[in-house]
């Protein structure tokens, strides 16, 4: 009974797989009926003949066939479905779709290859940062340990001669700081460094020493740790001594040569205060840094380079000129310029004039104000009329010039040019330049002086001045001469005349 019921069941599933088989198999055209020939009797239909009964192995094999063709009709159906959606899709999406996922594992392999790629794209920008911030301080790092070697081994660097003056119970801190300031060394930081290391802190010697920056740290060390040996000569500069003197004076006393000193000093510009105020040079000026040479005695070398002989005498000069003051007045020598509206190269021409005129400190101030006054009143006394500035042309320009030049003798000459000469015409101390910084108050426009005596008689008037004149000729004392407390009323106009 069992058997029968399954027998059924199998038979009713092959019926309805069957059906559908049919169901979705396309229908053959209908065939259009054959004409029959006339004479011809119909033909019989012919009838089918009937179906043997199927055995269960029959019908078995029958089903796996028919669930094969369903089963390629189902994934013809499903490609074609799927060639309708991709026309209606966009070609990108079209063109994925002709690649199909692959379950082989070299698919996999491949997806993971790419990823890998993906993100190597990724980091190479902040790989290519980092490598060219590694690089940029690489070089940062070699740029800078050369130029510290270059500077402590003195690779390629100036071989002149300076002298520096080491100070009693100098520091190291403060003897780099000086050579920094003069350009001997670059890095003050690496110089106390090897200091350290040499054993040399606390070991400087007092006193002036010869250096360069074509010298090495090293040997910086060994030469400020040492003594100088050497044979010196004092030399005494005289206030109102004139270049030419001094280099006479330096070559007589076998410190350098005459002409090699003007020379390098005329042509000096070293890191001093002195020379960031100085005019640039001038074609009426004969030469070019008289009255800088400050009058002092000073220690030289024997054989002294002519280069560190004017380096000492400027590094004097400077000293004067920057730390001067006005005790009167409570004011800088530079405070004081500022107030007056001069130059410094205006005050050395002035006080130069004061220290040749005047014989006295005494009398310096008063011969000061009587030049004040003409330079105040230019307009009644353009020239300042000063005996003196001929008195150079004469002595110094004039025998010493390699061709003649009128232009230069008028602009020195007082008598001709108007205010004040192109240069000064020797070398003034301290007293003359403060005098001429601060001048007595007074009323006078005339001074002349008696060679015998060194006594200076003031005037106010060109009258007065005349009759000075004629006294000190005639050996008489003029009876108007006035002390520097008189005279403190200013001349009349029609009393003005020279």
């Amino acid at each position: 009974m069992e058997e029968h019921r399954n027998q059924s069941d199998t038979d009713a599933l092959l019926e309805e797989l069957l059906r559908e088989t049919e169901e979705h198999t396309p229908a053959e055209p209908d065939q259009p009926p054959v004409p029959e020939e006339p004479g011809e009797c119909p033909a019989e239909p012919v009838s089918d003949p009937e179906p043997e009964p199927e055995s269960d192995m029959e019908k078995t094999q029958s089903f796996q066939s028919v669930k094969h063709v369903q089963e390629e009709h189902a994934e013809a159906g499903q490609e074609k479905h799927a060639q309708e959606h991709s026309r209606k899709r966009p070609v990108a999406n079209s063109a994925k779709r002709k690649h199909p996922k692959q379950s082989h594992p070299s698919a996999k392999h491949g997806r993971v290859h790419a990823q890998g790629k993906k993100r190597r794209r990724t980091n190479l920008p902040f790989v290519l940062v980092w490598t060219t911030i590694v690089v940029a301080i690489s070089v940062v790092l070699s740029v800078g340990l050369l130029a510290i070697g270059k500077d402590m081994y003195a690779v390629d660097k100036d071989t002149t001669e300076k002298i520096i003056n080491v100070p009693e119970n100098a520091t190291t801190d403060q003897i780099a700081q000086m050579l920094y300031e003069e350009d001997i060394i670059r890095i003050p930081r690496m110089y106390r460094l090897v200091s350290k290391l040499n054993g040399s802190d606390g070991k400087y010697v007092a006193g002036e020493h010869v250096v360069s920056a074509s010298m090495s740290y090293e040997t910086l060390t060994s030469t400020l740790t040492k003594p100088v040996k050497a044979e010196t000569v004092r030399v005494t500069f005289p206030e109102g001594i004139t270049m030419l003197d001094a280099a006479k004076l330096l070559e007589e006393n076998k410190v350098c040569e005459a002409s090699r000193f003007i020379y390098f000093f005329n042509i000096a510009d070293y890191n001093y205060d002195i020379f960031k105020k100085m005019p640039k040079s001038s074609d009426l000026k004969f030469y070019q840094h008289e009255g800088y040479l400050f009058p002092d005695t000073y220690e030289f070398y024997v054989g002294m380079d002519p280069e560190l002989v004017c380096q000492k005498i400027f590094m004097r000069t400077n000293e004067i000129i920057s730390e001067g003051k006005l005790e009167d007045l409570d004011m800088t020598y530079s405070e004081r310029m500022e107030e007056l509206d001069i130059s410094l190269d205006e005050l050395m021409t002035l006080a130069s004039m004061i220290q040749r005129e005047a014989s006295s400190v005494s009398s310096m101030k008063l011969v000061s104000s009587v030049f004040w006054n003409r330079l105040n009143d230019a307009e009644t006394f353009p020239r300042l009329q000063s005996d003196p500035t001929s008195k150079y042309v004469e002595d110094v320009i004039k025998p010493n010039i390699s061709v003649a030049n009128d232009a230069i003798y008028e602009a020195y000459d007082t008598y001709k040019c108007i205010g004040l000469p192109a240069g000064a015409i020797c070398n003034p101390g301290r007293d003359a330049i403060e005098a001429a910084l601060d001048p007595t108050d007074s009323a006078f426009y005339y001074f002349c002086a008696d060679t015998e005596t060194g006594e200076i008689y003031y005037a106010k008037t060109d009258a007065e001045h005349e009759a000075n004149l004629e006294a000190i000729r005639n050996h008489t004392k003029p009876s108007d001469n006035l002390d520097a407390e008189a005279g403190q009323e200013r001349p009349d106009e029609d009393d003005d005349a020279e």
